[in-house]
């Protein structure tokens, strides 16, 4: 029989194992929102700021999220968040009296630019900091778990 915490076996070790997954998760997912705030287009600085990290809980571990989402990081999104997209990807713009397709059915299915919007180019920062950070997360991540780096 396995003794476990629970049982009288080694006391604490599986809160101590989760523990410190779940404080190296949040280190993990700090590192890459830091790259993603140095590498975000700074005109007010909204942008960078409104990046996010924290460690959620699924069904089988803590996992990392960084940089935008309306979910996690709800009144950083309102503030500029809802661009990030945008700014990463780039936009088509618009010619005003242009009819565009509606995004939601119930409402005409039609929508008629109002005004001139330029096309904005894509400014790619949320990608090329996850690609930047990976081998310093990796290596970080390797050495929290007794120093063996997982490869794929």
């Amino acid at each position: 029989m396995t003794r476990t915490k629970r049982d009288g076996g080694l006391p604490g070790l599986a809160d101590r194992i989760e523990q410190t997954l779940r404080d190296n998760m949040d280190g993990a997912g700090g590192m890459l929102r830091d790259e993603i705030h140095d590498r975000a287009p700074k005109d007010t600085g909204t942008l960078a700021d409104a990046a996010g990290a924290t460690t959620v809980e699924d069904a089988e571990h803590p996992t990392a999220v960084a940089g935008y989402s309306s979910v996690y990081f709800p009144d950083a999104w309102g503030d500029a968040g809802w661009r990030a997209h945008f700014t990463e990807e780039g936009t088509a713009g618009y010619v005003a009296g242009q009819k565009t397709k509606g995004r939601r059915e119930g409402r005409g299915g039609h929508h008629v630019t109002r005004r001139r919007i330029p096309a904005r180019p894509a400014q790619p920062f949320i990608s090329p900091a996850a690609e930047g950070q990976a081998p310093e997360i990796a290596e970080f991540l390797a050495r929290a778990i007794g120093g063996r780096r997982v490869t794929s």
